[in-house]
């Protein structure tokens, strides 16, 4: 893709979608921000649907996506795209059904997310390497990842600063070889709203009843807790 090397700024949405030829992404080196100087508006950086798209080089100055960062049914990128300035996501990130994709390399200054981690049917993705300074998120869920082993590339994850009155949620089910839960062991509790863990067959009950008294001890009211694994 040409043209679009002196592009600084893009203040809506940046979406590379249903692309069948497109194998490479190059072109975005000048890029700093997806951010929009209107209020309440949104600006995110979608890759969705691109059946051949293996590598994206094009975001090394990218220091902030004011809105989501999502990727979905990219069969083949090999891996996210490297964003060594990224510290900031206003929202949410989402990797769903990136079967090629095994870890978040590339995402390894990111401190905080304004919305969740959303990682769904990816499966070959083994561990969350890559989000090591992750400080900040306002959720999780992880769901139908039939090759992720650990979540403790997570440990610098402390807490949900939720607003409004619902707090965020843990979602973690259909992950058949996760074994453990450490890596969430930082997570204040008192910030914790709904938490379900369910069919992970390798996740041990004591794995999970000491997760589960840790984030009840740090709060009395903690939301409902589902376990069925």
């Amino acid at each position: 893709i040409g043209g679009f090397f002196i592009l600084a700024n893009v203040s809506g949405d940046l979406t590379i979608q249903n692309t069948s030829d497109l194998a490479y992404l190059n072109g975005f080196d000048s890029l700093t921000k997806v951010k929009s100087i209107a209020l309440n508006s949104q600006a995110s950086v979608y890759f969705i649907d691109n059946a051949a798209l293996t590598s994206i080089n094009s975001f090394n100055n990218l220091t902030e996506i004011a809105s989501e960062y999502y990727f979905v049914n990219n069969p083949q990128l090999i891996s996210l795209p490297s964003t060594p300035n990224l510290t900031v996501i206003g929202k949410s990130i989402t990797l769903w059904n990136d079967d090629t994709i095994l870890n978040f390399n590339g995402l390894n200054s990111l401190t905080t997310l304004g919305g969740s981690i959303n990682v769904q049917d990816n499966n070959n993705l083994s561990s969350f390497f890559g989000l090591n300074n992750l400080t900040t998120t306002n959720g999780i869920t992880i769901q139908n990842n039939p090759a992720l082993s650990s979540v403790t590339d997570l440990a610098n994850l402390i807490t949900f600063p939720f607003v409004g009155p619902t707090r965020p949620a843990i979602n973690i089910s259909n992950n058949n070889v996760l074994a453990s839960l450490t890596g969430l062991d930082k997570i204040n509790g008192a910030t914790i709203g709904e938490v379900a863990l369910q069919n992970n067959p390798n996740l041990s009950i004591c794995a999970i009843e000491s997760f589960c008294e840790k984030i009840a001890f740090d709060t009395n009211s903690l939301g409902f807790t589902q376990v069925s694994n």
